[in-house]
């Protein structure tokens, strides 16, 4: 599986998850990218309480932002293979992908830590 993302080609930024005009010139972001799968969590926090008509997981649950190598935003998603008291800001991680895929966000499953 691969990760894609847009890029501005007026100002260069890159955009994940894709975005329909660049946040920054308002030109249609139409070059596309291939991203590595890893990135940085920028931020997080740790979901403990249930909420069946809201959250889509059991809690304990992570959600982060994720900066992703190679793009200029953030994203959230969920961070899992991890205990919530061993996340931290700063820590790499990797993008794990569905088994079958539907080319919507919710192709990746979660990011776990690396390194």
């Amino acid at each position: 599986g691969k990760i894609w993302a847009n890029k501005c080609p007026s100002c260069g930024k890159v955009f994940v998850p894709p975005k329909a005009k660049c946040i920054h010139c308002y030109v249609d972001p139409s070059d596309w990218v291939e991203l590595p799968g890893t990135g940085t969590l920028e931020t997080y926090t740790v979901v403990n309480y249930e909420e069946p008509m809201l959250h889509p997981r059991k809690a304990p649950f992570i959600y982060g932002v994720i900066k992703m190598d190679d793009a200029d935003t953030g994203m959230v998603h969920f961070i899992d293979e991890v205990e919530p008291g061993d996340v931290e800001v700063g820590m790499r991680v990797e993008a794990v992908l569905e088994d079958e895929r539907e080319g919507n966000i919710l192709d990746i499953k979660h990011f776990r830590p690396i390194g």
